[in-house]
């Protein structure tokens, strides 16, 4: 069961006092160590599709790209994305399972003896 303030009668102090960790400022991350973490657009190659997210992938040197709402940002390329890859789309590939079931029933069966 996971507490809340809803659930304390709505009286955030009683669940801060609950949970003192919860009532002191954040703490400060260390300056320096941690990646930059910014906007990103990946373009699936395969597919022309591209869509913005967050990441912290180093974008020394990558092309920009400008994105719908006039901003630039740096372009990360990826070979498959969802919008490609054959599970997402639904063209999967069906292999000849019939032949490879045949061929193991063939060698892995018991015969009958008479």
């Amino acid at each position: 069961m996971r507490l809340s303030p809803q659930a304390s009668g709505g009286d955030p102090s009683a669940f801060l006092a609950y949970n003192p960790r919860l009532s002191s400022a954040p703490a400060t991350m260390k300056q320096g160590i941690h990646p930059n973490y910014q906007p990103v657009i990946f373009l699936d190659t395969a597919s022309n599709h591209a869509f913005l997210s967050r990441s912290a992938i180093d974008t020394k040197g990558r092309e920009t790209m400008q994105w719908s709402n006039g901003k630039e940002y740096p372009v990360v390329k990826v070979e498959v994305s969802s919008e490609s890859h054959s599970f997402y789309t639904g063209k999967q590939k069906i292999m000849d399972t019939a032949g490879r079931v045949e061929k193991f029933k063939r060698r892995y069966t018991r015969k009958k003896t008479a």
